[in-house]
């Protein structure tokens, strides 16, 4: 790390740019000429000006400049608009839930379609002005509706304003380079940043350096327009050929290209405090995702891993920050250099990278039936663990399917024992908000319980299905610009003009699901221990009375994590039908719902709204994370980890299946333990895995972090599907971290 990288570092953690934020960016751009507009073309306005008008501002010796000053667009709703919105006219798919989820447009971004990538690598061939030509042609030369006369309009008023926006940081360079206190090496460097700034705002970039400046304004533009999770894609890919064609003619060295790497990730951290409006203590869920490695890019039969690609991770080493979030692509073809880096990677303890498997992940995106064979193998992460196709997709995240809820519905009448927040799930027409399947004494055998589950589970799909339909998305013109086929079809991404529509639905409280039918079948079942109706009692009680049963259940029992067939299989069958149910469906834009294990926050939060169930698990005890066994029941190593995890047919989960790991830090000590951590992934991805992500820290630095907080300030862990800084996190998150299982090899 150089003198600059260091001192740009510590201003960026000295949050010396919050003073040029803006707190409520208050404009409107209705007045009785605008307010007869379409709403897109209001939007883009909107967008327009506040790219024209948010401050700007250039620190000392960044190299990479931009930065988002606000979080909310001028106002261009009309107040009917927005009331309207409050019912959704969309087409559902059961009228029992018809008029009853009503969800408003939310321009903050969680009803925007969450993480829609932009085509990067279409824009730095083509650059910002070709968008607006293209539209400008469209206009001139075709018969449109009037729906892509108004789509068309859309995106010459937003390249407009993103040219207007880059402009006005030529003038402030201009400005600063007539400073007094500016040394004359600092103002040959801004003289050449203002050439080459300059030099995007009408055309492609030439060079290395103008292609990161322009994505990295690109993706702050994108904020503005209020996107949720913001990805950056195969960014060693897309830079590739302006790297290597600057180190070939020798305009920059490898040295210069790291220095530009760096200060490009130190801006995209200038933003971790704020990334959505979901979570108001969350830093760091930005969605900022980096995609390293993998095949080459518009070449599936060759590896993709270049020089850039070992930069970037030399870089991500160096800095030690939140963000951005990285995938790195291995597959059969992957040098041995990549994965001793990805091992290194892993062993610095900061939660990064996810590792994705291709060769396992082309299979599953193979089963969705939509998307060609080019495409699939040029796949990228995304979010969290989302895999999408780059630059072609519209994409919708919905919330998480907690599979021990339809087990309270089965076991309590179709009720939730603890549900005492009507606000956040109301009851459906008065009702309850699950099936109320009869007496508990009609399932005399474990299969009638399971096949009565099922139901109970598909009821809960259709439910959030119907959701996910009736929600009204808001029209975003500057993301559609950049999305293949938008473009040629002149629709919005909200509207389904992207090649591929998917929405994805994630199933969460996997180990919890499969522990507690099996010590179901076991009690009630197999040893006639207890009856069900005595068994809901006891959790209606929260094994109140009954403590020896639930250490018993806790500690005796078998469970998943431990490659145990009679648990294992009880999950494999739980979710399979979960993504049967789930990919049966289409979506509002006539695309398919996808699968994935995950589960963000539920693991902490909506497990609150979950009483206790027959795993052993009391009332406000955690839950496990992603496809991960429940804390503390792994008696069998990583093997037996691989071994439950595996069982299930990933192919079936083309949105993404994780894995979480906790490595003793002292396991990468040596060469011949780091070749042991690339066997067992090996072994993963051999035997069927598709993604890992590996936290690597000690429970006692974890503990002493707590006490201490002041003495961890750059202490980095994985949360879910992102990392953030330890200290800054909420208690209750930090002890589930403190407590997942450390592993050994």
């Amino acid at each position: 790390m150089n003198k600059r990288i260091k001192k740009l570092k510590g201003i960026l953690l000295e949050n010396s740019h919050f003073k040029y934020r803006v707190d409520k960016f208050g404009s409107s751009v209705l007045d009785d000429n605008t307010i007869k507009l379409p709403l897109n073309i209001r939007k883009a306005t909107a967008i327009k000006k506040a790219l024209e008008d948010m401050p700007v501002y250039i620190q000392d010796d960044e190299l990479i400049i931009g930065g988002r000053t606000i979080f909310n667009l001028p106002e261009y709703h009309t107040p009917i608009e927005i009331e309207e919105s409050k019912c959704s006219p969309n087409i559902v798919n059961h009228p029992f839930f018809d008029a009853v989820f009503n969800d408003s447009i939310d321009e903050v971004g969680d009803k925007v379609s969450d993480t829609n990538p932009a085509n990067y690598q279409k824009i730095v061939k083509n650059g910002l002005l070709w968008y607006w030509k293209f539209a400008d042609k469209k206009l001139k030369t075709q018969k449109l509706t009037s729906e892509q006369i108004s789509f068309y309009k859309a995106v010459k008023i937003v390249i407009e304003g993103a040219q207007k926006h880059i402009k006005r940081y030529v003038d402030l360079i201009e400005a600063k380079i007539t400073e007094n206190n500016i040394s004359a090496d600092r103002k040959k460097e801004l003289s050449e940043m203002r050439r080459n700034i300059e030099h995007i705002v009408e055309n492609p970039p030439d060079n290395f350096y103008q292609g990161v400046q322009l994505i990295y304004f690109i993706f702050i533009m994108l904020w503005v327009e209020a996107i949720t999770l913001v990805p950056l894609m195969r960014i060693d890919q897309i830079l590739y050929p302006l790297f290597k064609n600057d180190i070939e003619n020798k305009l920059i060295d490898k040295d210069k290209g790291l220095e530009i790497i760096e200060c490009f990730f130190i801006k995209i951290n200038f933003d971790v405090d704020k990334p959505n409006n979901r979570f108001a203590w969350l830093k760091g869920d930005t969605g900022a995702t980096i995609t390293l490695g993998g095949t080459k890019f518009g070449d599936m039969n060759q590896n993709g891993e270049n020089n850039l690609t070992f930069i970037f991770i030399k870089a991500l080493k160096e800095l030690g920050l939140i963000d951005p979030h990285v995938h790195i692509r291995l597959n059969e073809g992957s040098s041995e250099k990549m994965w001793d880096e990805v091992v290194d990677l892993v062993s610095y303890g900061r939660g990064i990278p996810i590792i994705d498997w291709d060769n396992n992940i082309i299979k599953g995106l193979g089963g969705v039936g939509i998307y060609s064979e080019q495409d699939m193998v040029n796949y990228s992460g995304t979010g969290c663990w989302e895999i999408i196709i780059e630059g072609k997709t519209s994409y919708r995240q919905t919330t998480n399917v907690n599979l021990l809820l339809p087990l309270e519905w089965l076991l309590f009448s179709g009720k939730n024992p603890i549900y005492d927040d009507p606000d956040n799930t109301p009851p459906i027409d008065g009702r309850h908000p699950g099936l109320d399947m009869g007496d508990l004494d009609n399932y005399d055998t474990f299969n009638k319980f399971i096949e009565a589950y099922k139901k109970e589970l598909k009821y809960y799909v259709l439910m959030i299905v119907t959701k996910v339909i009736k929600t009204k998305l808001a029209y975003n013109p500057l993301i559609s610009t950049f999305v293949d086929d938008c473009l040629e079809s002149g629709k919005d991404i909200k509207d389904g003009g992207a090649r591929y529509r998917e929405t994805d639905l994630q199933a969460c409280s996997v180990a919890n699901i499969a522990d507690s039918l099996y010590s179901i079948k076991k009690l009630v079942y197999d040893d006639m221990e207890l009856t069900l109706k005595e068994l809901s009692e006891i959790l209606l009680d929260n094994y109140r009375g009954f403590e020896d049963l639930r250490l018993r259940i806790k500690n005796k029992f078998p469970k998943y994590g431990n490659g145990i067939a009679d648990v294992d299989n009880i999950a494999k069958e739980i979710l399979e039908f979960f993504s049967e149910e789930t990919t049966s469906y289409t979506n509002g834009w006539g695309g398919p719902f996808r699968a994935r294990i995950a589960g963000a926050s539920s693991y902490v939060d909506t497990i609150k709204l979950v009483g206790a169930t027959p795993d052993g698990r009391r009332i406000g005890d955690y839950a496990s994370i992603n496809s991960s066994p429940q804390i503390g029941s792994e008696k069998n190593g990583p093997t037996g980890i691989i071994r439950s995890v595996t069982n299930i047919d990933s192919s079936k989960f083309a949105g993404g299946f994780i894995l979480d790991l906790k490595f003793k830090k002292n396991i990468f000590e040596t060469m011949e333990n780091r070749g042991k951590v690339k066997d067992l992934l090996r072994a993963y991805f051999k035997s069927g895995g598709l993604q890992v992500q590996i936290n690597v820290v000690d429970r006692d630095t974890l503990k002493n972090a707590q006490k201490h907080p002041e003495e961890y300030k750059d202490l980095i862990v994985r949360v879910w599907g992102f990392s953030a800084y330890f200290i800054e996190l909420p208690k209750e998150f930090q002890d589930h971290i403190i407590e997942r299982t450390e592993i050994d090899v």
